[in-house]
């Protein structure tokens, strides 16, 4: 096992990088996919995880997903720490929050959206929202651009959040019905 850099060269202990393996009992490549087996491998011949981590005193530790890593202002945001931090907030369940990168082609970059498991009236989901908002602001020095209500996470079999899947149906619009809601009750709400 490596820790490497973005191009392939070995990083010294205690620093994060592309976890790399290699040995006989790692996978040769892709059936009958040339294209991926050339993407997965390094031109030494490790495999590229697609998890990023750090050797310490000869273990490895794993830190994430390197798809999964939000870059705002240049810099490496980790989902799961907007996520701790988030559940410090009355009415966020471990677990039931999850945060994403998604690149708004208006904006022409990569903005935080939050997506919290939420079953009940929305009109109560606006307070919980603006919380969310000033916390991760406060804690975190980072802007929120946009807390969405879902009935469910999605999770791959092994338990974990598929953030990737909840960027893809927030651009696809499948949000859409939700946030204009929430839209009518802000304005509303500023009404009253």
């Amino acid at each position: 096992m490596r820790i490497c850099d973005d191009k392939d060269n070995e990083l010294p202990e205690m620093t994060v990088g592309h976890i790399q393996l290699k040995g006989e009992n790692i996978t040769s490549g892709y059936y009958n996919n040339a294209e991926a087996t050339s993407k997965a491998f390094t031109a030494d011949g490790w495999l590229r995880t697609g998890d990023l981590g750090f050797i310490k005193e000869g273990r490895i530790v794993v830190t994430g997903r390197a798809k999964e890593i939000i870059f705002v202002n240049g810099q490496n945001i980790y989902p799961y720490d907007i996520e701790r931090i988030a559940e410090s907030v009355g009415g966020i369940e471990l677990g039931k929050i999850a945060a994403c990168g998604v690149y708004i082609n208006s904006n022409e970059k990569e903005e935080i959206v939050l997506f919290v498991y939420y079953k009940r009236k929305l009109s109560g989901f606006l307070r919980l929202e603006k919380e969310l908002k000033q916390v991760v602001a406060q804690k975190m020095g980072l802007t929120v651009f946009d807390v969405v209500p879902v009935k469910r996470i999605p999770k791959t079999t092994s338990g974990k959040i598929q953030r990737y899947k909840l960027g893809e149906m927030y651009l696809n619009g499948e949000f859409n019905k939700e946030l204009e809601a929430l839209k009518s009750l802000r304005v509303s709400e500023m009404e009253d």
